[in-house]
């Protein structure tokens, strides 16, 4: 579908807000990277037309990055193909090994408050 990861993670956060709309420092901090690296990320979905740039209304320094019309498109048509790969690579565990890792991923995620 030609779209990098982190390209990807960046529309999956964008749809996740109900605006669909995010700060690049907010992204970068959700998506676990620098904001130079964000930045780079944005930039490429920009050029491909799958987010947009505004100006933030209420602070005229800042920008915001929205989710474009073909930004969903891109994620309606890649979504089914992500979902069907997950489901797959999870098959590989039975029922037992999928509920432990579930369970140890919840407790990974109630203490990433620890990581910072």
């Amino acid at each position: 579908h030609g779209l990098l990861q982190g390209r990807w993670w960046v529309l999956v956060l964008l749809m996740r807000q109900d605006d669909l709309t995010s700060s690049p420092s907010e992204l970068a901090d959700k998506a676990g990277v620098t904001k130079a690296t964000m930045t780079g990320f944005i930039d490429g979905l920009e050029r491909e037309g799958l987010v947009s740039r505004f100006m933030d209304t209420n602070d005229r320094r800042k920008f915001l990055i929205r989710l474009s019309v073909a930004g969903q498109q891109k994620l309606d048509e890649v979504m089914p193909v992500y979902v069907q790969c997950v489901t797959q690579f999870m098959n590989v565990l039975g029922k037992p090994e999928r509920n432990a890792l579930i369970a140890d991923l919840a407790t990974l995620a109630s203490r990433v408050d620890l990581i910072k």
